[in-house]
């Protein structure tokens, strides 16, 4: 089964553009247009049979905003790696998120590989803490 990517921007031609590239290499994937829409969706399908495996977001949008999401993600314990992208110099902004806990900046613009390979590594990385994570558990 195709690993499942949310990705969450507020700009139309955005995540058509991003959802074409990841469709191309394999993945498949969930447009959204808010923060609130992504949060639902990401409690919606936790527990599905398809839940989502990494979430793409940008970090700036009406509403609520991706650091608003990652820290409702956070505070509810859910295991799920993020991307944040933005054309923002907002690195700063995820200093104390960025590598820890999954969560990896990508600005914008970026080329169409270098997207798909920051996804591919996010989710290894997710499938890494995951297994380690169960491995504790025992």
């Amino acid at each position: 089964m195709s690993k499942h990517v949310l990705v969450t921007d507020d700009e139309a031609h955005t995540l058509l553009a991003l959802s074409l590239i990841l469709k191309k290499v394999g993945f498949k994937v969930t447009t959204v247009g808010n923060g609130e829409e992504a949060l639902d969706k990401v409690l919606e399908m936790a527990s599905d049979s398809d839940p989502i495996d990494l979430l793409v977001i940008d970090l700036e949008m009406p509403g609520m905003n991706g650091i608003e999401v990652i820290e409702v993600i956070e505070r509810l314990g859910l295991a799920l790696p993020i991307i944040v992208i933005s054309g923002y110099e907002a690195r700063g902004l995820l200093a104390e998120k960025v590598g820890l806990g999954g969560v990896w900046f990508l600005e914008k613009p970026f080329e169409p590989e270098e997207f798909a390979q920051c996804v591919r590594n996010a989710i290894h990385q997710g499938e890494v803490n995951e297994g380690a994570r169960a491995q504790e558990a025992r």
